[in-house]
């Protein structure tokens, strides 16, 4: 169980800041523009939203997958510094009646930056008018000193989009 061994390495924290980098190809915006309060007004930590070109979402991280929600739109990742990022596939898409998300990865598995977490049907969330950005937020915040600022443009998957910097 990796969680376990994620606690162990926190109590060592070995680096200060953590690189936060883009799950998808596509349009990298500020968590102002999601239509979504919860994200925008960022009532569950800050981060960045990315609209996707591509279907498959990879791990913005490394770390262990400590949570994925029963419907697979949202999987979360703790750290090695103990960091907590969220992974948020699309907006509203919990009330479809059938998932548009196959998961690749299991709660308590190790992960690494750039390892597939999901493949996202987008016929399946455009046929019931969902919004699909790809929300990465940073939800312990008491653990944040800094998160850098960056530049609405496109980017490739795996480019970096922010680095947080630890208390």
């Amino acid at each position: 169980m990796c969680s376990e061994v994620l606690v162990i390495f926190n109590f060592f924290r070995n680096k200060k800041s953590e690189e936060i980098y883009s799950p998808v190809d596509g349009k990298v915006i500020s968590l102002a523009e999601v239509n979504d309060l919860v994200f925008s007004q960022k009532l569950i930590g800050d981060g960045f939203a990315v609209i996707p070109e591509t279907n498959v979402v990879y791990s913005p991280c490394s770390g262990c997958v400590t949570s994925i929600f029963p419907t697979k739109h949202a999987i979360g990742i703790t750290t090695e510094n103990g960091l907590q990022v969220l992974v948020h596939m699309g907006i509203d898409t919990v009330s479809m009646k059938e998932s548009p998300f196959e998961l690749y990865v299991d709660k308590n598995t190790n992960i690494k930056f750039g390892d597939k977490l999901a493949k996202i049907d987008m016929e399946k969330i455009t046929k019931y008018n969902k919004e699909i950005p790809i929300i990465v937020i940073v939800t312990n915040m008491d653990e944040v000193k800094e998160i850098s600022e960056f530049t609405e443009e496109k980017l490739k998957c795996k480019e970096s989009v922010i680095k947080v910097t630890l208390n």
